[in-house]
């Protein structure tokens, strides 16, 4: 294990590390153990949505770390991010092949299983509900705005092998 979530800030030892280095707040504490058997704890700026999370790579010794739904790309021996990943992420899904993909307000990103990313096209005016996925697949409903401006929700289906977009309320 490289790292563990904690409830709190801890009140002894050294200071956590700020996640972006900017931040002075309380945010979400991640304690992380690193090759040489100390630990540092990173205390990371939340972002839009509620979604908090660690998860690991398959192949990558990178972790992401996700704060009220800003996403960091981590390297526990480092103490800093190596890559930032939004602050909408509103859930996330692990493939059985084991890339992960972020559901965002208006759109995917997916992180293949060595820690790289792309993002899909915007998918949607101004939010996505209902995602799931089923196999390779993401699908749910996306917002888009009808000839007189109202409000609906469409149905969008992304293809992650192929990165083909079916439907979806963004055109």
């Amino acid at each position: 294990m490289r790292y563990k979530m904690l409830a709190s800030l801890p009140v002894y030892g050294a200071l956590p590390v700020a996640i972006p280095d900017t931040f002075y707040s309380v945010g979400f504490p991640v304690q992380f153990f690193i090759a040489d058997g100390t630990d540092w704890v990173g205390n990371f700026a939340p972002g839009d949505t509620n979604f908090d999370g660690v998860y690991s790579f398959r192949q990558s010794e990178n972790i992401l770390v996700i704060a009220g739904g800003s996403g960091y790309v981590i390297h526990p021996d480092s103490k800093t991010a190596v890559a930032s990943c939004g602050s909408d992420i509103e859930n996330l899904f692990v493939l059985e092949d084991g890339r992960m993909v972020l559901h965002q307000r208006m759109s995917l990103m997916v992180f293949e299983t060595d820690g790289t990313c792309w993002k899909t096209a915007r998918i949607s005016w101004n939010g996505l509900k209902d995602v799931h996925v089923k196999g390779n697949v993401v699908s749910g409903l996306a917002m888009a705005y009808g000839s007189n401006y109202d409000k609906q929700w469409v149905e969008f289906r992304y293809d992650i092998d192929s990165r083909i977009l079916t439907g979806g309320g963004y055109h």
